[in-house]
């Protein structure tokens, strides 16, 4: 169950970790509710079996905009998506076209790529997951916030 504070906020004010089970039941019966609400999780939905689809079926996603709110006719839902980077650059065709395919149905895709920690680029990687995590722990007012961190199939390290 979600809950929220009382600026409509989500709680607790970091990522809450959920795998997909879990938040497909959480993400329907707490983030429902509205048609606006309703057709964001619709396009949502769709988003995840293409990645899972014509991607991965492993990976992690930071999910958060206005979608993460108590707001009853949200924007948009933001979605951070961390990739192993080997997988990102066989598919960077199918990730370029995704980002542009989604942004049109209101969600706003970003993918990181992840590397493992003997990888020359593992401080880069942590480095913008620690960006992501401070992004989307305040809003615009500088209110603290959480996010969905959502894992599929084993994640990624």
């Amino acid at each position: 169950m979600i809950e929220f504070d009382g600026n409509g906020n989500l709680t607790p004010h970091t990522g809450l970790e959920l795998n997909w089970t879990e938040s497909k039941d959480t993400l329907i019966g707490s983030l429902g509710g509205t048609l606006t609400r309703e057709e964001l999780l619709i396009n949502y939905f769709a988003l995840v079996e293409y990645l899972q689809l014509e991607i991965t079926p492993h990976f992690v996603q930071f999910v958060n905009g206005s979608f993460t709110t108590a707001k009853a006719h949200p924007n948009d839902i933001d979605v951070v998506i961390f990739i192993d980077y080997q997988t990102f650059e066989r598919h960077n065709a199918t990730i370029q076209s995704c980002k542009s395919r989604f942004h049109l149905l209101h969600l706003d895709c970003y993918f990181e790529k992840v590397y493992p920690p003997d990888h020359e680029y593992f401080i880069r990687y942590r480095t913008n997951q620690l960006y992501w995590n401070d992004l989307f722990t305040k809003n615009r007012k500088r209110q603290k916030k959480g996010y969905l961190k959502i894992i599929f199939g084993h994640g990624v390290s």
